[in-house]
């Protein structure tokens, strides 16, 4: 990891993925519910709806990581993810008045949830080679639930503060965008092999009596 660290590309891929954190499981996961039943959306609906955008998800997360073993400029295929869901998640505010509408932004969002995962992971792979890409990606991972964190603390004081989710919502689809722009730092034509640690010595034979 040492000299992971030195790699902007490791920044720029966590950085990404703390924004994937940021804007699924800590904003839409802590608070998609209650934005909707304040805008007039019955909690049970809102929870259907929440449920509609799961299963889309797995579709998605699915074709994704197909398409992403298919095509050769995956960070070109990343950008594209973070930059649909932060022009997804800049139309929320508006779009929030009734089931229906609320409706098409889960199956269009729930398409893009976690489809950045499987992305990553190659990424991860192709930049630092398949030998650290365990260690590499579960600091990356760190980077993700630290940006869940972020947005459940953050998105409930901003509620507190300003009375809506409207702020926090426009906030997290800019921070889509700038992922985005993260995501088209990557130079992933660049393979380099993250050197493996030593081995451990082998333990000596005792002598037989």
């Amino acid at each position: 990891m040492r000299q992971v660290i030195r790699s902007a590309d490791f920044w720029w891929l966590a950085g990404g993925f703390a924004v994937c954190g940021y804007t699924t499981n800590g904003l839409i996961g802590t608070h998609f519910i209650s934005h909707a039943a304040e805008h007039g959306i019955a909690e049970v609906t809102a929870a259907g709806i929440f449920g509609l955008m799961g299963g889309v998800n797995i579709l998605g997360t699915i074709a994704t990581g197909m398409l992403a073993d298919r095509i050769s400029q995956r960070r070109i295929l990343l950008a594209c993810l973070f930059g649909f869901r932060g022009l997804s998640l800049l139309a929320l505010p508006f779009i929030s008045d009734s089931p229906a509408s609320l409706t098409i932004f889960a199956i269009l969002y729930g398409l893009n949830w976690f489809a950045t995962a499987p992305v990553n992971q190659l990424l991860a792979a192709d930049i630092f080679g398949r030998r650290s890409v365990g260690q590499v990606y579960g600091w990356v991972f760190f980077a993700h639930q630290a940006g869940s964190a972020l947005a459940a603390f953050s998105g409930g004081v901003l509620h507190n503060v300003f009375g809506d989710y409207q702020i926090t919502f426009l906030s997290a689809g800019l921070a889509g965008l700038a992922a985005a722009g993260f995501s088209l730092q990557l130079r992933e034509g660049r393979h380099r092999e993250v050197a493996a640690p030593p081995a451990p010595p082998a333990p000596a034979l005792s002598s037989a009596r």
